[in-house]
């Protein structure tokens, strides 16, 4: 049998990577912001490709392709996130970080409701409520009596009894300031800068150091977040590799990503 003779100065590097991923918004000067971590990302898939144009020949008979040109040189990189880092979140649903102001909520107005009804007020994690009626004297509704505070972190009240009061009900409550991403609020010029710090663990001696440096991406919300989970949740980010004019000039960065050998080949 016959033995083919790997060549004698050929050396093997496979690979299997482990990596922390790091984001940051990027900015008009087309500099990181400040980085962070995304958390643990089980997977992590860069998918680089190029649309060629094909030509045919008109002279052998058989218009055979010749040649090809590149069209167009795209890549996506997708994430499976487990961490909603409030980052991650405002990424994957595109959406604007605000603050709610909080503070004293007076007179906010009830539906029309009955017993085994649930309402939801307006502003989140409230306390100190106080529920009248409508009369012209006001009357307060009590407690555990007449209603009964079933969250106070979603603010959610449960009815339950309303005796001979004037409806509609009005609470009063403090709301704590919190913060809120509102989805799809984006602005759809958003960029954002990722780094992939890499480990080959596979080398037999030593962990090799790699990194992958995307330069300029943008993000589309995720195709799903799933709000129960039997065990851990995920989400996916797709991110679609925009042309960094400024570092294309630079034949150290090129102008999509690079990808660095901080520790060379074996």
């Amino acid at each position: 049998m016959s033995i083919l003779t790997i060549p004698t100065l050929s050396n093997q590097n496979p690979f299997s990577f482990q990596g922390i991923i790091e984001m940051a918004k990027r900015q008009t000067s087309g500099v990181p912001g400040p980085m962070w971590w995304v958390g643990n990302c089980p997977k992590a898939d860069f998918a680089p490709s190029v649309t060629r144009r094909a030509h045919r020949e008109s002279y052998s008979g058989n218009r055979t392709i010749d040649r090809t040109r590149a069209s167009s040189r795209d890549a996506k990189l997708t994430l499976t996130l487990e961490d909603i880092n409030i980052n991650n979140v405002l990424a994957g649903l595109m959406g604007k970080k605000v603050t709610t102001a909080g503070g004293s909520i007076t007179g906010e107005t009830f539906p029309t409701v009955a017993v085994k009804d649930i309402v939801k007020l307006k502003y989140p994690n409230g306390s100190a409520h106080v529920i009248t009626d409508s009369a012209g004297s006001p009357a307060t509704l009590t407690a555990d009596t007449h209603y009964k505070v079933l969250d106070a972190k979603s603010n959610r009240i449960e009815i339950l009894n309303i005796g001979s009061f004037t409806q509609p009900f009005k609470a009063a409550y403090t709301a704590a300031a919190v913060p809120v991403l509102t989805g799809l609020e984006g602005d759809d010029g958003d960029e954002y800068y990722i780094y992939c710090t890499l480990l080959n663990t596979e080398p037999v001696t030593t962990d090799q150091a790699i990194g992958l440096e995307i330069y300029r991406v943008q993000i589309d919300p995720t195709k799903l977040l799933a709000l129960i989970n039997a065990e851990g949740g995920s989400f996916d980010l797709e991110a679609t590799v925009l042309r960094d004019l400024t570092r294309a000039t630079d034949t150290e960065f090129g102008g999509y990503f690079r990808f660095i050998y901080n520790d060379a080949n074996s």
